[in-house]
């Protein structure tokens, strides 16, 4: 089911509009990446928290369009086999808030099981700072993926995203189901409040 974040960053990379200077853009982002992610101590610890636990970062990468991710895990999670994961997009200043969500949905959208409903933030400092929940089926793989989807833009004109994804076997039988939909329906707004508190900025 990971591939289906996968995807969904890669695709932006041909919707997404960006300004003329963008080449300036892109160079201070990719020498800001390399120098604190390619280049970092590993020993330095990365957090964020979320559901009152702790998420370390397991991977990070930097498109061809300056689309920065980072993906956090527990401790006892890893980015293949996950349970619970938070993923960080930042794409760069001059970014359409718009095609983005529209690219990254799209992508998705085949694996979409509910309907999504796009809520505002209207206590945000930032602009435009919007949530909706997305349930994902994987029949080949066999899992169901609920996530919570956040895109808003920066001060400074970036627009950046945050998911949380929690995973659940597809093939459990219909107790283990319905647990799986009372554990979401009794979290969901608990969850939606640590997602909106998520600042992480992965270009400082």
């Amino acid at each position: 089911m990971k591939k289906l974040l996968i995807i969904a960053v890669m695709a932006v990379m041909f919707t997404t509009s960006y300004s003329d200077d963008k080449e300036d853009i892109f160079k201070a982002r990719g020498e800001y990446f390399k120098k604190n992610y390619t280049e970092a101590d590993k020993k330095i610890k990365r957090t964020v928290n979320f559901g009152g636990e702790v998420y370390n970062i397991k991977w990070a990468g930097l498109s061809e369009q300056s689309i920065g991710t980072v993906q956090f895990v527990r401790d006892n999670d890893n980015i293949k086999t996950f349970k619970k994961m938070v993923t960080v997009i930042s794409c760069p200043t001059g970014t359409k808030i718009e095609e983005y969500i529209n690219g990254y949905v799209g992508v998705v959208k085949p694996y979409i099981v509910n309907q999504p409903v796009v809520l505002s933030n209207k206590k945000s400092k930032f602009s435009k700072d919007m949530l909706t929940e997305l349930v994902l089926v994987d029949k080949k793989s066999k899992v169901i993926e609920y996530s919570l989807f956040r895109v808003y833009e920066t001060k400074t004109g970036e627009v950046n995203a945050v998911v949380y994804s929690q995973r659940y076997d597809f093939d459990s039988n219909m107790k283990e189901k319905t647990k799986m939909a009372e554990e979401i329906d009794k979290n969901v707004e608990k969850w939606m409040k640590d997602i909106f508190e998520i600042e992480f900025n992965i270009f400082g």
